[in-house]
């Protein structure tokens, strides 16, 4: 492998453990290896070694590059990881067809991995858990989303065998994003779709490992168990009735709900500021090598930082907007990036003023450009509502490439208005007051957050 490549997938492990520490004894459990696969997916792994095909890894000298940042690696990295920890590549049920358990796994291990770190979920996939989990309600009462062995039953299930028959292959070409032929269960002749029982050994070793490691980890109550995620998060638990809506309430006299939701939007990066706790090492080993060892040591000029690096914020400025209440917002907003330093700088936010159209589209780059915003806020619109024109100049704004690490959309609104018929590629949190709220027009889709303009006795703030 060249050196090139061994770089960036060391960087993609550094993220992805500094994400989710806890994943640092499994990701060791895995050595990367260059190999490309007959079915051309961009990776796979036999147990042992994780194989990443040539012409995903960058390039320096060609412009290949097909995985053009870390996340897309990271999250990869993170569905193999799973496979192994919880012995898929090492056993099927006999009697099943080797192609419906490869994809029972794939949805088993995207499940888990949205349960743990929902960030480096494929966007794509979260309707089509909204569609199974719709799907199997209807028949169901009970399944269990991140069991490949639950998802085998529920695809056999007669109320839900002809839905699955119907969407087979669009369910395929969407889930199974890595390969499966090397592992040791399956033998592959010349694709996907020839996977088959391996009639030798099925890694008896490596199994033994992995199950070690799946005791210890992913165990009833242990670090990573997924029993553990599901009680905690409100996703795709597997009751088939609960929805991707998410509603959190910030509290009268605590605000941790929505800090953690813009937490929630950070993502790692290099912030340009001295690090004192590096240094370069060129310079520590001249020192060593010319200076009688004695080490120069000069920090690096930047460190990685979890912070937001754009954001779009859309304000509903129909009839029913209240200038008061919009300005509130955006003071607690601010109140919060400045608590936390969650802003890279520069950082790239726009403000859009919405009613049926979109009025106005303030870019901001600094706090002291969001202060002097909300000093001098002035509202255009006081029409009708539609939430529709907001994401479309979003959409318009990521094409052009004024928007290229967008982390999310937040929408401040009463609720009323018309929704556009499909999920934001983006994830987006529709935001409103207690005494604004109505839900009878929110789509499943949509993620919610419920601020409380109640002022407790002793407080010294209100919205």
């Amino acid at each position: 492998m060249e050196e090139y490549s061994k770089q960036y997938l060391n960087l993609v492990r550094k993220k992805l453990y500094r994400r989710l520490p806890s994943l640092a004894a499994p990701m060791g459990h895995l050595e990367d290896a260059a190999e490309a696969f007959p079915s051309g997916e961009p990776c796979g792994t036999d147990g042992s070694r994780l194989f990443w095909n040539p012409r995903y890894l960058p390039d320096p000298s060609e412009h290949q590059i097909q995985i053009p940042d870390t996340k897309t690696a990271e999250s990869l990295l993170l569905h193999t990881v799973i496979h192994c920890l919880f012995i898929h590549p090492f056993h099927m049920p006999s009697g099943r067809d080797p192609e419906v358990w490869s994809l029972a796994c794939d949805i088993a291990a995207w499940h888990i991995g949205c349960l743990w770190l929902p960030e480096l979920m494929p966007g794509s996939l979260m309707l089509l858990y909204e569609s199974i989990t719709a799907q199997a309600s209807k028949g169901r009462k009970t399944f269990c989303l991140y069991d490949p062995r639950s998802v085998l039953d529920l695809f056999a299930d007669s109320s839900f065998f002809p839905w699955f028959e119907k969407n087979r292959e669009n369910l395929i070409q969407n889930f199974c994003m890595d390969d499966h032929s090397k592992w040791p269960v399956f033998s592959l002749t010349s694709g996907r779709n020839s996977l088959k029982k391996n009639s030798g050994g099925c890694g008896n070793d490596k199994m033994t490992s992995w199950k070690q490691l799946q005791k210890q980890f992913t165990g009833k109550n242990a670090p990573l168990s997924p029993e553990k995620h599901s009680r905690k998060k409100n996703t795709f638990s597997g009751t088939g009735t609960e929805s991707r809506r998410k509603t959190l309430f910030l509290t009268d006299t605590r605000r941790h709900d929505y800090r953690n939701l813009l937490k929630s939007l950070a993502d790692w990066g290099e912030d340009m500021r001295l690090n004192p706790s590096e240094f370069q090492y060129a310079p520590y080993l001249y020192g060593l090598e010319h200076y009688g060892n004695l080490p120069l040591i000069e920090p690096l000029e930047y460190e990685e930082a979890k912070k937001i690096r754009e954001l779009a914020i859309v304000i509903d400025t129909s009839g029913s907007c209240s200038r008061s209440l919009t300005q509130a917002f955006l003071e607690e907003t601010r109140n919060l990036i400045q608590e936390e330093t969650l802003f890279f700088h520069p950082f790239n936010l726009h403000i859009l003023q919405c009613d049926v159209k979109v009025q106005r589209d303030d870019k901001l780059t600094s706090l002291e450009d969001l202060e002097h915003y909300i000093e001098t806020l002035e509202i255009c619109g006081m029409g009708g509502t539609d939430f529709c024109p907001a994401f479309s100049h979003i959409e318009m704004l990521q094409k052009s490439r004024e928007f290229t690490h967008l982390s999310g959309i937040l929408y401040f609104t009463d609720g009323l208005g018309i929704y556009p018929p499909q999920k934001p590629d983006v994830r987006t949190v529709f935001i409103f007051l207690n005494k604004q709220f109505d839900a009878i027009d929110i789509p499943p889709w949509a993620e919610t957050l419920v601020l409380d303009t109640r002022t407790p006795k002793g407080n010294d703030y209100e919205y």
